[in-house]
């Protein structure tokens, strides 16, 4: 029977094999990860995201309780440019239909254009040939559809257009001759959500990945640290909080809403960026990804012993990067916040 409805059990059930989709596809998108930058972390993230929706939001008849249950696991889970930029995809959903115990196909497709509206306007500068463009694309549907069957169909046939062009429409992925890996994830969870509709099962098929060997462009890094701040309370807005620090570095994306907001950047500075950023609520959780030793990690002059410590050990930096050292931080608690040892403060 087509479904006309969907309801809050409708979506969890198609988000849930959404996601197992994408997390069955995690290895295939770290090794076309070249963009922004080749740090081969975009499946890890993206599967972290939905694995935290999985483990975190929990199913209701209620679409409008449903959704917030699923855009609340994903500001929790989301990392990097793409797992955040979907986690905003997911805010965007729930923005427009909350307070709907159900949703006709017209209404929810209203709910997807407004959430892919969100994607963009979280993203400081965004670029198409990105997760973006398929976001945008595969709901560009022409035509009426009747049932969600027909519509999700359509979407992803629409999504896979779109993730082909993205390797003409940015140079490094033509360079890599590769498809942008936050786009393939995207098209992975659509892939899911109609295996979903098609089947009535979200048991995944387990598929055994190719080792692929992807041929990686030397790279500069502009900026060292891929940096990312939870907070609660916040006092600003995403334009404001986009404003106040489009200065500190590149990849900003602000995502979430004032009561639990998530804010990415990529800077050479995460220090100065967590001291302006107390101002404007608390911070509950901190990352910062050393993207060179993440570059250096995946390329092939990379020793084959690896060397880690913490930052309690007293080691110059030029050795540290001669020798590609990995350090991992302590946590110093200050005015009941959690920093970075080294790092965010």
């Amino acid at each position: 029977m087509a479904l006309l409805t969907m309801k809050g059990n409708d979506i969890y059930n198609a988000f849930l094999a959404g996601a197992r989709n994408l997390i069955s596809n995690k290895h295939h998108l770290n090794q076309i990860n070249v963009f922004p930058v080749p740090d081969g972390d975009t499946g890890s993230n993206m599967s972290y995201l939905m694995q935290t929706i999985i483990n975190e939001a929990r199913p209701s008849e209620n679409l409008s309780d449903t959704l917030e249950s699923i855009a609340n696991a994903a500001i929790n889970g989301s990392r990097g440019n793409s797992g955040i930029i979907f986690a905003e995809y997911f805010n965007g959903l729930y923005e427009r239909l909350r307070g709907q115990a159900h949703a006709k196909l017209e209404d929810f497709s209203e709910a997807v254009k407004h959430a892919t509206q969100k994607a963009y306007q979280a993203i400081m500068n965004p670029g198409e040939g990105t997760i973006l463009t398929v976001l945008r694309k595969a709901f560009d549907i022409p035509g009426k559809h009747d049932n969600f069957e027909s519509y999700f169909k359509t979407s992803l046939a629409q999504a896979k257009i779109a993730l082909a062009e993205t390797t003409e429409q940015l140079e490094v992925l033509k360079k890599n001759g590769v498809v942008d890996a936050g786009a393939s994830g995207f098209t992975a969870f659509l892939e899911g959500i109609n295996y979903y509709l098609e089947t009535g099962t979200t048991d995944i098929p387990v598929h055994e990945e190719v080792e692929e060997i992807v041929e990686h462009h030397e790279m500069i890094v502009d900026e060292r640290y891929c940096t990312e701040a939870l907070m609660i309370n916040v006092n600003r807005g995403p334009e404001d909080l986009k404003q106040i620090f489009k200065d500190y570095g590149s990849s900003l994306i602000v995502s979430g809403r004032s009561e639990k907001m998530l804010i990415h950047i990529h800077t050479d500075n995460p220090d100065k960026f967590f001291l302006e950023l107390r101002k404007y609520g608390q911070v509950l959780e901190q990352k910062i990804d050393d993207m060179i030793r993440q570059q250096q990690a995946i390329s092939v002059e990379h020793p084959k012993i690896a060397i880690v410590t913490d930052s309690i050990a007293d080691i110059p930096e030029a050795f540290m990067n001669e020798y590609h050292v990995h350090m991992l931080p302590m946590n110093l608690l200050i005015d009941d916040v959690s920093y970075l040892d080294r790092l965010s403060v």
